[in-house]
């Protein structure tokens, strides 16, 4: 199974996005340089204090004051406000040198605070200013794989990986988006590159595995994917569950079922829940929908499983 249903995103890849210059800066106190070296060191509220004075020194240029802006930005998204650092994009941009930085660190700021379509704006310009920064790229990316806009989301990994170096965690989500829209092929060849680059990825293994059992080829080749991503992560219930449903397939409900088992015991309430949802969908189920691995549970998933149902692959996650 494909961990579609948490998406983690990163703001680690649209940082120091600006330096400022200690030409840019006053004689008097220098807090803007002290403002950089605490950003630098991560000392969180004392970072926004040294920034708040470096904007009350004498003589600082507007453009300085655009980059401090940004910078002090950054470290309130970093601090998870979100609004606040949205504010300090907003003013740094009539006085940014390159604003497509900004706009590109507040659609960061968006899609962390959950706004994809607002995100998905920003990093639209960001890339109209600037069409060959394959960052912005995979942030859009990430904001239209949120929206489930799926389509777009492969584009837009697709040309981070054109414009940019050659990324497993980028390549990662292509395969998902591609699973998605039912290119299992394509999906299979990313997750064989990620494999390429590092051959002890778990997420990897689980992905291919999933992919080939949703195509209906190579289930032999693919069970042995899906064990080694349990070797690799074993409290993963995603990769468990991979292997209960390709057991299925290979015509071995007994160890399918004791597979399955340990899928929802690691899976707990959500993955019960996702189970009933499919075995009710699918006529195996007339119960309550709780996430609890209940006794006439347990009779659905068993006739699921003698009859090879696929539970998982129909469902919308």
């Amino acid at each position: 199974m494909m961990n579609f249903r948490r998406l983690l995103l990163s703001a680690a890849l649209v940082s120091g996005l600006y330096t400022i210059a200690p030409s840019a800066i006053a004689q008097s106190e220098n807090w803007c340089q002290i403002a950089i070296q605490s950003h630098a060191n991560n000392l969180g509220l004392a970072t926004i204090e040294a920034y708040d004075l470096c904007l009350e020194t004498e003589g600082l240029p507007e453009s300085g004051r655009g980059m401090v802006f940004h910078q002090r930005g950054e470290a309130k998204r970093e601090l998870g406000d979100y609004e606040g650092g949205i504010e300090d994009f907003n003013m740094a941009l009539p006085l940014v040198p390159q604003p497509e930085k900004t706009y590109a660190a507040r659609g960061l700021t968006y899609l962390t605070a959950g706004d994809y379509e607002q995100a998905i704006d920003d990093l639209s310009i960001a890339i109209d200013y600037a069409p060959e920064d394959w960052v912005n790229w995979y942030i859009q990316g990430l904001a239209n794989e949120a929206a489930g806009n799926t389509r777009a989301a492969l584009i837009g990994y697709s040309s981070a990986l054109r414009f940019g170096p050659e990324n497993a965690s980028i390549m990662l989500r292509r395969a998902n988006v591609r699973g998605e829209l039912g290119d299992y092929k394509g999906a299979i060849a990313d997750h064989s590159r990620v494999l390429a680059i590092d051959p002890d990825d778990a997420s990897a293994y689980n992905g291919r595995a999933w992919n080939r059992f949703m195509a209906e080829i190579e289930l032999e080749e693919a069970l042995v994917d899906a064990e080694r991503a349990v070797e690799l992560s074993p409290e993963d219930f995603n990769s468990v569950d991979t292997v209960a449903h390709l057991l299925s397939s290979l015509g071995r409900p007994d160890e399918s079922l004791v597979w399955f088992q340990k899928a929802s015991d690691l899976g707990g309430e959500i993955l019960i829940t996702w189970y009933q949802e499919e075995l009710a969908a699918k006529g195996y189920y007339d119960g309550a929908v709780d996430g609890l691995m209940n006794a006439s549970t347990l009779v659905a998933l068993e006739a699921c499983v003698r009859e090879d149902c696929r539970l998982l692959a129909d469902a919308n996650p």
